[in-house]
């Protein structure tokens, strides 16, 4: 067994001493009772035996785990999911300069009722928080929960450091009436996922649609607000023609003009373009501004167009790029609606016209003779 230091000590002082009291004093008066060498091994046995029932004393008694029981119903610790449930991933998780934050749903916010089986596209607006600029390698990608046969879809365009973009993913609802809730996230071009989690959460209800047959198409919201890219950056400052909901009669050409201010720091240059970034074309396309457009100066910009031959709502969108090709500041809009039946375009006519048979030249002319009969007096 082995023994502290201190007990140690104490035994060999102890030890020592008796020996001494043993052999007594060498001049003294007083005569003491000499002790055997067996008394003084007994006593500092003692000794040492009282010591360490002290040590014993003053250490702490484990604390005995009984065994369980096989009898009984076993509960699962609170905070903690079973193995089966989907631990869903922190709302945000910066991966070095990228990070993202949610700004709003754009279409299908959470609880929307779709029909079985109907497609559905859902957008949200998210901005970039994060030291890196977004690409178009960069991709919404699904993470966890029902993916409603969603695909990892890329970014449309690229986004500077605290720009926003509308990210869409087109989906299906199930054929079995009940909530359904997917999670997504960005990733970078390395397939890294970043940023904060979006859902898409709906309830399937109402009478089945035929694949194939229906398309929910859902309009993100007019002119969504971009920031800066660099020294880049545009205000719109009003519709100068065809404000939002005009109505355009079916196969009728029009022209929309925007007055447009430069709120950057750089002048543009007529290679800038105005470039469409989606919903209906409509039959316009990206043009340059060919003009230049000094710092703080505004511009009216007109686009033609020609509205669809089926009656609806129409959204086009379209924003500022650089010479660079990169897009920055506000979007803008062309919404127009058609009403009325379905426009269909009249063909030309194909009635034959009559063409006047050509007389001849060698054919020879014979005058008519009158004659003329004078009464007798």
């Amino acid at each position: 067994m082995f023994l502290p230091k201190r007990s140690q000590l104490s035994l060999v002082l102890l030890i020592s001493g008796l020996l001494m009291a043993a052999c007594g004093p060498a001049g003294g008066e007083a005569t003491a009772t000499p002790l055997s060498v067996d008394a003084i091994y007994t006593a500092a046995a003692e000794t040492l035996q009282a010591q360490m029932a002290a040590t014993a004393a003053a250490q702490p008694l484990a604390t005995q785990t009984p065994a369980p029981t096989g009898t009984g119903t076993a509960t699962p610790t609170a905070g903690i999911p079973p193995t089966s449930a989907v631990i869903q991933p922190p709302a945000s998780n910066p991966s070095g300069c990228n990070q993202s934050a949610y700004v709003t749903d754009v279409t299908i916010p959470d609880g929307q009722q779709i029909a079985p089986g109907q497609v559905f596209t859902k957008t949200w607006r998210l901005q970039n928080t994060g030291t890196c600029a977004w690409n178009t390698n960069y991709k919404m990608t699904f993470i966890s929960g029902d993916v409603l046969g969603g695909v990892a879809t890329a970014l449309t365009q690229s986004v500077g450091t605290g720009g926003s973009l509308d990210v869409s993913v087109v989906l299906t609802a199930p054929a079995t009436p009940q909530k359904y809730t997917g999670y997504w996230r960005l990733a970078s071009e390395t397939g890294q996922t970043f940023g904060v989690q979006v859902s898409v959460q709906i309830n399937v209800a109402g009478t089945p649609v035929t694949p194939g047959t229906t398309t929910i198409t859902v309009q993100p919201s007019i002119t969504p607000t971009y920031g800066a890219v660099g020294c880049n950056n545009s205000a719109l400052i009003s519709d100068v023609t065809i404000p939002d909901g005009t109505q355009i009669k079916a196969g009728e050409s029009f022209r929309k003009t925007w007055r447009i201010k430069n709120n950057g720091t750089c002048a543009w240059v007529s290679a800038y373009k105005f470039f469409f970034t989606g919903g209906e074309l409509m039959g316009s396309d990206t043009t340059m501004i060919r003009r230049t457009v000094a710092i703080n100066a505004t511009t009216d910009f007109s686009l033609d167009f020609v509205a669809p031959n089926t009656p609806g709502t129409y959204i086009g969108y379209w924003r500022m790029m650089s010479d660079t090709g990169t897009l920055f500041g506000a979007g803008f809009s062309v919404r127009i609606v058609v009403p009325g039946a379905t426009y269909t375009p009249i063909p030309p006519s194909n009635t034959p016209s009559i063409t006047p048979t050509p007389v001849p030249a060698s054919a020879t002319l014979t005058p008519t003779v009158t004659e003329t009969v004078t009464p007798t007096p």
